[in-house]
């Protein structure tokens, strides 16, 4: 009985094991049949061989390293402030403005331990208000050296507003010099308006931007070009050295005679007419010369005559 019960437990694990092999089998079957990707495969082929293994982990770690690496650079690049700026300007005086302002604002990041691009944000915002300076540009690599160029505008004439304030402006109608004294540019034309604040026609970038100019001080400069151009036409004649205005006389011009030591001679044309009045001055300046005379003021706001004196205490001669 005893040994009946031992032989059917026997047979019973033999079943078992055998039962066992076959599912083992058959997920090694399954397991053989599922596709094996190429790092695995690589892998594989790597840990076969010791030398390839120990080459494969070197070059890992070394990209590893050079794109922790370059990483950091590059948020260091992103964070340090510059130690040197230079400056590109045609202009001198600009260039050292330029130079003084970058470094004060470059002393300040450092105190206030900012990043380089707040830096370069707040170095920003104060050279777009610099007025002589038309556009600019930043450039900042990993030298730790910050590369400025400007590009200024071109001076157009020098207007002279109420008090004889006088400013530079360019061919923007910006103003590039504020404060000029009575012999700087004087080989450019000076447009004079006795009536006009500079301060409201061109009010400093800080200030009130919105403000009303008493006139239309585009019209001016758009009347100022014409005459100018105008005179260039007849430089074998005379040379325009200044445009005057003012709300009650309209434009006076004040010309000099060429190869000649002659005074300055004020030429009054009004408002109206003006090419016509302008196309009148040589004919008039040459019948002068021929009579020899040489005329201080003339007046063509007469219609189709002119009004000489040849001094101030002098009587006017007869209309040409």
């Amino acid at each position: 009985m005893a040994e009946n019960q031992s032989g059917a437990r026997r047979r019973k694990r033999r079943k078992t094991t055998v039962q066992g092999s076959s599912r083992g089998r058959a997920l090694l079957s399954l397991a053989a049949r599922i596709p094996v990707t190429a790092a695995e495969r690589v892998w594989g082929f790597v840990s076969k061989k010791t030398k390839l293994s120990f080459a494969f982990v070197a070059v890992a770690i070394a990209v590893w390293t050079t794109s922790f690496t370059v990483s950091a650079l590059e948020a260091r690049a992103r964070s340090a402030l510059p130690k040197h700026v230079v400056v590109h300007a045609s202009s001198q005086t600009l260039r050292e403005a330029v130079l003084k302002t970058a470094k004060a604002t470059l002393a300040r990041a450092r105190q206030g331990k900012e990043t380089r691009v707040v830096f370069l944000a707040q170095l920003s915002e104060t050279l777009s208000k610099m007025e002589a300076i038309d556009t600019f540009s930043l450039r900042a690599g990993l030298d730790e050296r910050l590369q400025i160029t400007l590009v200024t505008q071109v001076p157009l004439f020098v207007l002279e507003g109420q008090g004889k304030e006088r400013v530079l402006v360019g061919h923007k109608m910006r103003v590039l010099q504020r404060k000029l004294g009575a012999t700087e540019h004087t080989n450019l034309l000076r447009i004079v308006t006795p009536e006009l604040r500079i301060s409201q026609v061109f009010p400093k970038p800080q200030a009130g931007a919105n403000a009303t100019p008493p006139l239309n001080f585009a019209w001016l400069a758009a009347q100022g070009a014409r005459i100018q151009a105008a005179a260039q036409a007849q430089s074998e004649t005379f040379v325009l050295d200044e445009i005057a205005w003012t709300s009650s006389l309209g434009f006076t011009l004040g010309i000099r005679l060429p190869l000649e030591a002659s005074p300055e001679v004020r030429v009054h044309l009004g408002e109206s007419d003006l090419p016509k009045k302008l196309a009148k001055l040589p004919e008039t300046l040459e019948s002068l010369k021929e009579r020899g005379l040489t005329p201080t003021n003339i007046d063509l706001d007469f219609g189709d005559k002119a009004l000489i004196r040849l001094s101030e205490s002098a009587a006017p001669v007869a209309p040409l």
